[in-house]
């Protein structure tokens, strides 16, 4: 299984650096450019699901995404919604701010992402036994050896920040459900822009045991050179 997790394009509250959470706030121009070249990117990427966050921004680019995608259904899922910031949202957090009660605890927010990724990989593993193949579609992962199921192709799935922040290192926490290392060229200290993807080849148990996996990219945006595009902090990364 070859996962593309990307963040959505940009909004004008990501612009002014106002905090977002589950405010559902539109693209802007910029971010449906963004989309739009996102969309190009990934065309030829033989996508056999396509999932995103309930919020708009998220919605929107990955309905702009699978545009070119004759037959592909987007189907939404809440698992993916950014972190809840309560009564930090539609507003700048001020210097030195305690974070309100009212904002989703750090705890519960990764205990939400771990949730919805093991009930994502279950549903997937109780496909047909698996088949060793190559790359499937954009990159360079080549043969990994890993294995994908005999009808599987990559996946979209488009979501936020501060959740795809929180994800990658959940994903390389061995004491997890799986077993995943970056790749050998993946920069881990790159920035989730928008629009930025993340690929994860994962290969699922053969019975009891973790699903193994690589993260082949992180932060990659080259599909926007060329775009004059900032490089934006995270307002809904709060710490």
């Amino acid at each position: 299984m070859l996962i593309y997790f990307v963040r959505h394009g940009q909004t004008d509250d990501n612009l002014n650096g106002i905090i977002q959470g589950h405010k559902d706030t539109p693209l802007n121009d910029q971010g449906r450019r963004e989309s739009a070249r996102l969309a190009q990117r990934l065309q030829d990427v033989p996508f056999v699901e396509a999932w995103s966050s309930t919020l708009s921004r998220a919605r929107e680019t990955a309905e702009i995404a699978v545009a070119p995608h004759d037959g592909l259904m987007l189907r939404t899922d809440a698992g993916l919604m950014e972190r809840g910031l309560g009564s930090l949202e539609g507003r700048r957090r001020l210097r030195g701010e305690p974070l309100p009660r009212d904002v989703e605890p750090s705890e519960e927010f990764r205990a939400r992402i771990v949730s919805w990724l093991k009930s994502f990989l279950a549903r997937h593993a109780a496909h047909s036994p698996t088949t060793k193949i190559g790359s499937d579609g954009d990159g360079d992962g080549g043969d990994s050896g890993l294995s994908c199921f005999p009808d599987s192709r990559p996946i979209l799935i488009v979501s936020h920040g501060a959740y795809l922040t929180a994800l990658l290192p959940l994903l390389l926490n061995p004491s997890k459900a799986w077993n995943i290392t970056p790749g050998p060229r993946v920069d881990l200290g790159a920035h989730c822009l928008n629009t930025s993807i993340m690929r994860v080849r994962l290969r699922p148990p053969d019975g009891p045991g973790k699903w193994s996996g690589v993260v082949e990219s992180w932060g990659d945006v080259e599909h926007l050179a060329g775009l004059d595009e900032e490089d934006l902090d995270i307002a809904d990364d709060v710490r």
